[in-house]
């Protein structure tokens, strides 16, 4: 039970210099910091948990949902808190019903149930009632036909397209972009991001394991189960 003063783990994605620091991919980095300790509580659902800053020596706070924190046992027995190198490794495969997204994951998906195209996204968070993913969009517009177009010319547009991380930029209009905030306090907060209800997992999720290079090109195997689908990718940002 999560109380005043008890010892946490809680959820902070790692920034773009620590990504640049430690030479790896950001879904390579543990999403989890601490310990810290819970100094008040806010409501009935959030948490502001007090963490040393071991660059500055002093206390900084940070508040938290409390389905984004997690006790120190709790956290240190957790079997699969982040995907592992091993399980990045694991080839592209349609979902099947029943798997579990992992954190750090990419996926195809459809933004609803009843949706007639699919994105790209990553795990952010994975609760007892959903999981919160962030959006990757792409500027190369599907085929006209997808549906009844051939294989190779499906396979061909998706080898065209990038697909990259995407902000909304909250000025009234919430305008989506490619293009980062200049304001590195607001790159994870900007983030485009959507929450998917585990009641639909197995009606939105489409491909697991997908690889994505650097440039936002899809990987060969991911293409081929895509290439089969009858629906095309979003076009957006």
């Amino acid at each position: 039970m999560l109380e005043r003063k008890s010892t946490v783990y809680f959820y902070k994605p790692p920034t773009i210099q620590q990504v640049e620091k430690k030479g790896r991919k950001a879904k390579h980095i543990d999403h989890y910091v601490g310990p810290g300790t819970i100094v008040r509580m806010v409501g009935g659902r959030s948490v502001v948990i007090s963490k040393l800053n071991a660059t500055t020596g002093k206390n900084v706070e940070f508040q938290r949902d409390v389905g984004m924190v997690l006790p120190v046992k709790v956290h240190r027995e957790a079997t699969i808190p982040l995907p592992s190198e091993k399980a990045h490794k694991k080839k592209a495969s349609s979902h099947k019903k029943g798997m579990e997204p992992l954190m750090g994951e990419i996926l195809i998906l459809k933004d609803d149930p009843k949706s007639t195209d699919w994105y790209v996204a990553e795990v952010l968070r994975v609760l007892d009632d959903r999981m919160v993913v962030s959006y990757y969009t792409t500027k190369q517009a599907p085929l006209d036909d997808f549906s009844s177009a051939s294989r190779s010319f499906r396979t061909s547009n998706l080898k065209e397209a990038r697909f990259r991380k995407t902000w909304v930029l909250n000025f009234g209009k919430g305008v989506a972009t490619q293009s980062p905030p200049k304001n590195t306090a607001r790159i994870i907060k900007d983030l485009w991001t959507g929450k998917v209800s585990r009641l639909f997992w197995d009606e939105q999720l489409l491909v697991r394991n997908v690889h994505i290079s650097s440039k936002g090109k899809l990987d060969d195997v991911t293409i081929s189960i895509l290439s089969k689908l009858r629906i095309p990718h979003h076009l957006g940002a």
